[in-house]
């Protein structure tokens, strides 16, 4: 069995940041507490490694799906604080989040969460009513099943996503955005 990789610590503000490969993917860790991150991060590895073993390296599967939630809360629980967990864009949340909420940061915009998961489908032809359906949630796993479900009704995404009160923003393949439910407020990435 092949050693795992080293995981990658720095120091980020007030926040512990650490970034490790895993079968699944890149993950990175953040807690609120600095001190703890090796803790969490050791603990965000064992729960991915031991759920995704079969996995093809670089792919997500539903499977997957389980894992993230499950490594925060191991995470947060190893830690004794707030964490963050984020796998290809994904996230998931456990713990006491910092006031007023923790910076999630994809792509060219940033949104304030202070619990939960955030998930993102993309369209991967050129056909298709979206781009890309992002959707917040409770729990990363309800996030990533709504955003998948959601990029398969086409044209009736922001209905289907309303009808079920999920807060998301859909891009459609010119770049115009929509968004359903109350969404939080969007800044610029830093």
């Amino acid at each position: 069995m092949p050693s795992p990789q080293p995981i990658r610590i720095t120091r980020t503000g007030r926040m512990g940041r650490a970034d490790l490969d895993t079968a699944a993917g890149r993950v990175t860790v953040i807690t609120a507490s600095p001190g703890s991150i090796a803790r969490a991060a050791v603990a965000a590895r064992r729960s991915i490694g031991r759920l995704s073993a079969d996995q093809v390296p670089g792919t997500i599967s539903l499977r997957s799906a389980v894992d993230l939630d499950l490594a925060v809360e191991q995470a947060a629980e190893a830690a004794g604080c707030g964490v963050t967990v984020t796998m290809a864009g994904d996230v998931s949340i456990a713990g006491p989040s910092p006031a007023p909420g923790w910076r999630i940061g994809l792509r060219d915009w940033s949104i304030r969460m202070p619990a939960g998961g955030l998930a993102t489908a993309r369209n991967q032809g050129p056909d298709g009513a979206w781009r890309s359906i992002t959707v917040a949630a409770n729990t990363w796993r309800a996030a990533r099943t709504a955003a998948g479900r959601a990029l398969e009704r086409g044209q009736e995404a922001a209905v289907w996503l309303g009808a079920n009160d999920l807060r998301a923003r859909l891009v459609r393949l010119d770049g115009t955005i929509t968004y359903s439910g109350i969404w939080p407020l969007e800044q610029p990435a830093a």
